[in-house]
């Protein structure tokens, strides 16, 4: 961010907000065996833990806290100590139903969905370095602001036998220009030593021509689903059109691939991609990690 003192250029905050919707599982077809499992298995266990609290006074110590403790306020203070340890034993009952569910794929499918807002909002500015024509050799310097405002919705599904399909649509509007769409040719301008023409003192990187600003919006729709190998393997596509002056029309094919850990979580994501954007058709790979692991 700073060098030599000084602020750099193309610094940004980026905003995020999700909000996640209430979503869906489907277990018809295993609604017997969900029952079987809270009435025969994880009912018994936790009122049989209850017993052996209340048999070993573990309750009764949390109350007699509470007695020291508070005088006047007593009967409040002993409702609202019912009512946290219900919700702490109802929870836990929960919890291994989703857990077992969840191992043994007593469901059809997961459905959930969540709308994203993003803006970049620059703190400092972009700089480019320009030459009206290629047999000046002083070049000007025009700044740019690279503001960005997005909205997205996504919809998934998640089967029992590990298929996954992701669906979105985002529309964004942002600052553009023609050195960013390369309408604007660009080469590296070699600077002389002043002593020593034979020695180059600084290489900058140049355009040609006039520089202009102008706003664009865009669409873009893309899926991607995991099919083959209990979800590891799978196929996107994108397909993004943009408007004004900048109208391409840019598109993703892919080949995802999740790498998972013994309990089935993804821990790193690559996809190899070929796309057009720009008029420019780019062969590579996308790499993503699950950071959230090497936090915990």
């Amino acid at each position: 961010m700073f060098k030599n003192g000084d602020i750099q250029n193309d610094i940004g905050i980026n905003l995020k907000y999700t909000w996640v919707g209430r979503g869906i599982i489907d277990f018809r077809g295993y609604e017997r065996q969900i029952d079987n499992l809270k009435q025969e298995v994880i009912v018994p266990n936790n009122v049989k833990e209850v017993k052996d609290n209340i048999k070993n006074k573990v309750y009764e110590k949390e109350i007699d806290t509470y007695k020291k403790v508070y005088e006047t306020n007593l009967p409040k203070k002993l409702g609202t100590f019912y009512e946290d340890k219900y919700e702490e034993i109802y929870s836990k009952m929960a919890e291994e139903e989703i857990a077992f569910i969840r191992k043994e794929k007593l469901y059809n499918f997961l459905w959930d969905h969540y709308v994203t807002f993003e803006a970049l909002l620059p703190v400092t500015e972009r700089s480019y370095n320009l030459l009206p024509d290629v047999n000046q050799s002083s070049a000007t310097t025009e700044t740019f602001m690279p503001w960005k405002t997005l909205l997205g919705y996504t919809s998934f599904w998640k089967r029992g036998n590990e298929q996954i399909i992701y669906l979105s649509a985002f529309g964004s509007v942002f600052n553009n220009n023609n050195a960013e769409i390369e309408k604007l040719d660009k080469f590296n301008l070699q600077q002389p030593n002043a002593s020593n023409n034979d020695v180059i003192e600084k290489t900058t990187e140049v355009f040609i021509g006039d520089f202009e600003q102008f706003v664009t919006t865009n669409i873009k729709i893309e899926g991607v689903t995991y099919f083959l190998r209990k979800g590891s393997i799978g196929l996107s596509g994108a397909l993004e059109q943009n408007f004004g002056e900048y109208d391409a029309l840019n598109w993703k094919l892919g080949v995802p691939f999740s790498l998972k850990d013994k309990k089935g979580k993804p821990t790193v994501n690559f996809e190899l991609q070929w796309k057009e954007v720009n008029k420019n058709h780019l062969v590579g790979i996308g790499v993503g990690f699950a950071f959230g692991k090497f936090i915990n």
